[in-house]
C-alpha cells in the first residue's frame, strides 16, 4: 500500500497535542472549519527566543503567514499576561530559522473565559484565516504537499536559494552538493567544496550536541555561528572562509534529519582563534549552478581534503 505522506503529517501533527485539552480542541476545530485544501499546518513549534529560552506557537500556517496562540487558564495572571505578550513579539520576529520574511500575524484565542468565549474566538479565527485562503488561493498558488518540500529541481530552475522566500530544506547532503555544480551519488561528511568556486565551502554544522569534540551554536536571529572545540583546534585555510551553511535539523513530526538552508556565511578572523571561529552571515541569496560531470561518490570525502 502507497503511504500518503500529507496524510500522515497531517494525523501525526495534531497527535502532538493529544493531551492538552484546550490546544487540541481548537486546533482541531480550527482545522476543520477552514478551506484546508493544499494547507500545512503546523503545531507546537518550539522557537528560539532572545534570552535563549524557548517559546511555542500552538498552530501555524506557514503559506499564510499566521500563527494561533490558545490562552489557557494559566495565563489568566497579569505576569502571565505581560510575558506571553514578550513570548508573542519573540515569535513573531522568528519562527524556527525560516527566514526574514514578513513577521506571522497571531491570533489569540481564550480558553479561560468560558465556552461561550472559547467558541467565538475560534469561529472568529476561523474566519480570518478563511479570508487570507481566499487572498493566497487568488493569487500566486501553489498547494502544499509534504514531497514537493524536498524537491531541488525549484532552486535550478529559478537558479537560486533565498532565505526570506524559500523554507529550502533538503533530505540529504548530496541533494544539497548537486545544486553546487556536483552530480554526487554518495555523500556524508561535515562540509564539502563548492563544484565550480574552490573557494566556497558546503557546511552542515550539528546546531545540537553530539558528544564529539566540536560543537556549534547559532545565534537567536540566525546570523552568527560560533564552533568552538574541546582540544585539536586549528586555523581555518583562506580558502575554507566562505561557506553555504544548511543547518543539520531533526524533523519533529517524522523524527528524521533534514538540511535547512541557513545563509552565506564568512570567517570573522578579528574574532576567532584556532579553538573558537565565529562565522557571521553576509548573505540570504545564493545561486546554484547546473550540475555537469558525474562521479560516483564524493571525491572530496575519498581525499579528505576538506
Amino acid at each position: 500500500m502507497v503511504r500518503d505522506k500529507n496524510l500522515e503529517y497531517i494525523t501525526r501533527t495534531f497527535a502532538r497535542t493529544k493531551r492538552k485539552d484546550y490546544e487540541n480542541y481548537a486546533q482541531l476545530a480550527i482545522w476543520r472549519g477552514i478551506d484546508r485544501s493544499g494547507i500545512k499546518p503546523v503545531t507546537q513549534q518550539y522557537v528560539k527566543r532572545y534570552d535563549n529560552h524557548w517559546a511555542l506557537i500552538d498552530l501555524f500556517f506557514p503559506q499564510l503567514n499566521i500563527g494561533i496562540e490558545i490562552d489557557e487558564a494559566y495565563h489568566a495572571g497579569q505576569y502571565k499576561q505581560v510575558d506571553d505578550q514578550i513570548r508573542a513579539d519573540e515569535v513573531l520576529s522568528r519562527f524556527d530559522y525560516i527566514g526574514e520574511s514578513m513577521k506571522p500575524k497571531i491570533i489569540r484565542v481564550n480558553a479561560h473565559e468560558g465556552l461561550e468565549r472559547f467558541e467565538s474566538d475560534i469561529r472568529l479565527a476561523i474566519k480570518e484565516i478563511n479570508e487570507a485562503i481566499v487572498k493566497l488561493k487568488n493569487g500566486v498558488y501553489v498547494p502544499w504537499n509534504y514531497s514537493d518540500e524536498f524537491d531541488t529541481s525549484r532552486y535550478l530552475s529559478k537558479g537560486y536559494i533565498d532565505l526570506s522566500e524559500d523554507d529550502a530544506k533538503f533530505r540529504h547532503q548530496i541533494d544539497v552538493a548537486n545544486l553546487f555544480g556536483h552530480q554526487y551519488r554518495g555523500m556524508q561528511r561535515g562540509a564539502c567544496r563548492h563544484g565550480v568556486d574552490s573557494d566556497i565551502m558546503i557546511w552542515f554544522p550539528k546546531l545540537y550536541e553530539t558528544g564529539y569534540k566540536w560543537h556549534n551554536k547559532i545565534n537567536s536571529n540566525g546570523t552568527e555561528i560560533v564552533e568552538w572545540t574541546d582540544g585539536g583546534g586549528g586555523d581555518i585555510p583562506v580558502n575554507q572562509r566562505v561557506r553555504y551553511t544548511f543547518g543539520d535539523k531533526k524533523d519533529d513530526v517524522f523524527n528524521t534529519k533534514f538540511y535547512r538552508f541557513l545563509g552565506e556565511f564568512q570567517l570573522d578572523s578579528q574574532g576567532s582563534c584556532s579553538v573558537r571561529h565565529i562565522w557571521k552571515r553576509t548573505k540570504t541569496r545564493v545561486p546554484v549552478v547546473q550540475p555537469s560531470g558525474a562521479v560516483t561518490i564524493c571525491e572530496m570525502c575519498n581525499r579528505g581534503d576538506i
